[in-house]
């Protein structure tokens, strides 16, 4: 995918992280900053959801760790809570998330991803444009999400991570109201 060079669709944009761009932020802070600072020059606010904050968290091993990671989370985010809420709807949502890509893809979609990409779809229509900030491509897959962003970073060890911006396909709705269960309740 060709890197896009007008920015003004990401402009004012909120961004849910995902962990994978956490996991890596935080082991390479250097390399990863100049990204970090690419979405503050868009103007764009990071979000953070419940389930990467657990996921990320997770991987504290002590209470030191668990203090460094969440120091980061704060430089990132601020002290601000979110205000993404899992609720019954973003449940829903990603159980039709989790059917519409298995019926399309013959592929199963993974609970925290489909929780992410539930928020993305909930919220997208309460704040306006909610976009995913993502290395696991394969995790959020085209017959729902659309990437419109990519930036490469450089490993200090040749190796080269590719950070991917998300937006739900605006045909999402016509997609999720074939699930099965919808059809059921019709």
């Amino acid at each position: 995918m060709k890197k896009m060079t007008n920015f003004t669709y990401l402009n004012g944009s909120f961004i849910l992280f995902d962990t994978s761009v956490l996991i890596d932020g935080i082991k390479y802070q250097d390399e990863y900053q100049s990204f970090f600072d690419f979405i503050k020059e868009q103007d764009c606010t990071g979000l953070l959801d419940a389930t990467v904050r657990c996921e990320f968290l997770a991987g504290a091993r002590n209470d030191s760790e668990m203090l460094l990671l969440s120091d980061f989370l704060q430089s990132l985010f601020g002290s601000s809570d979110p205000g993404l809420r899992i609720s019954t709807e973003t449940f829903e949502t990603a159980r039709k998330l989790m059917n519409c890509v298995y019926r399309a893809e013959n592929k199963h979609l993974k609970i925290p991803d489909a929780l992410i990409g539930s928020q993305i779809v909930q919220y997208s229509s309460v704040v306006g444009n909610l976009l995913l900030a993502t290395q696991n491509h394969h995790d959020f897959p085209p017959v729902i999400f659309e990437r419109k962003y990519t930036q490469n970073i450089n490993l200090p060890d040749g190796k080269i991570k590719t950070v991917g911006i998300y937006d739900v396909r605006t045909d999402y709705k016509a997609l999720l109201s074939k699930s099965p269960q919808s059809s059921a309740k019709k």
